[in-house]
């Protein structure tokens, strides 16, 4: 944008990431009172951007969203991380499993077990918290060969719980 013509103020606007770990922004500087600026946000592989916040709530979904230069202002690119979902064969050779994968907020993703041959299905199981490769045994998750992880779906109203499956 050009400098500020005699008389017009300048505007300080800031664009910051609400979790650096999450990508990237562009867009801070002094504008003239009155122009527009476009502010850009790129997720990181492994997050998503969720929209652009002005003190704590969100005002623009659009990473790349033109806006109107008028007062002293700070946006914040809301970056979500997106769990990864994985399923694993244990011991790895009694079958395979497939459907792993990010799943961001609001999308769904199946695992499948399909056991090899004089193996049968037992269930699905979170990981050990130290050990991501190893089965926690105590920590059933569902009994059935496919598995629907849907973070699309909202506890019930009554639910004082909430569930999250990291590895499974």
């Amino acid at each position: 944008l050009a400098a500020s013509e005699p008389g017009v103020p300048d505007v300080k606007v800031m664009v910051v990431c609400s979790d650096p770990k999450g990508g990237f922004v562009a867009g801070t500087g002094e504008y003239p009172a009155g122009s527009k600026l476009t502010l850009a946000a790129e997720a990181r592989p492994g997050w998503v951007f969720c929209g652009w916040s002005v003190n704590g709530e969100i005002v623009y979904t659009k990473a790349k969203q033109q806006v109107d230069v008028t007062e002293d202002i700070e946006y914040v690119a809301v970056f979500e991380s997106i769990p990864y979902v994985r399923g694993l064969a244990a011991p790895a050779d009694a079958g395979t499993v497939s459907g792993s994968g990010y799943v961001a907020s609001g999308k769904k993703v199946t695992l499948k077990a399909k056991p090899a041959k004089n193996c049968t299905f037992a269930g699905w199981y979170a990981a050990k918290a130290d050990d991501p490769n190893a089965v926690d045994e105590s920590a059933l998750v569902a009994t059935t060969a496919s598995l629907v992880i849907d973070r699309s779906a909202k506890p019930a109203k009554s639910s004082k719980t909430t569930t999250v499956l990291t590895d499974i």
